[in-house]
């Protein structure tokens, strides 16, 4: 039996990443947890301090790994923003949309945490 990702998250981007290999997906998942939930809150600090620069670099940096998770969504989103940060005065032109990724990331971080238990649960349950 092969390994099945969670519903909530972008099989085929996972299936293209990680061919078929769960123990690949496991370190990765396991790896974004503890290099980008860390940042997240900064991310929040620089947006409402207004911290364009900053704020636009550490978008930059975190957003490839939700593609590595299956979260082409917010990968997708956070481009948009990045992307807007060049044409805009101040952070707070883009409050609708960033509220939009900071309740994206609500929903999906649990289901990023789950899919890594039943990661770690599968290789436990493999002959090897």
């Amino acid at each position: 039996m092969s390994y099945q990702f969670s519903p909530e998250l972008d099989h085929a981007k996972l299936d293209e990443l990680y061919l078929g290999d769960p123990a690949i997906a496991r370190e990765v998942f396991s790896a974004f947890i503890t290099e980008t939930s860390p940042t997240l809150p900064g991310l929040q600090a620089y947006f409402l301090a207004d911290e364009k620069d900053e704020f636009r670099r550490l978008i930059h940096k975190i957003k490839p790994g939700f593609l590595y998770v299956g979260l082409t969504d917010i990968f997708e989103k956070m481009s948009a923003v990045e992307s807007r940060c060049d044409s805009i005065e101040s952070l707070h032109s883009l409050e609708e949309e960033f509220n939009g990724i900071i309740s994206l990331l609500g929903d999906k971080m649990p289901v990023v945490h789950n899919e890594l238990e039943k990661l770690k649960l599968y290789s436990v349950s493999q002959p090897g």
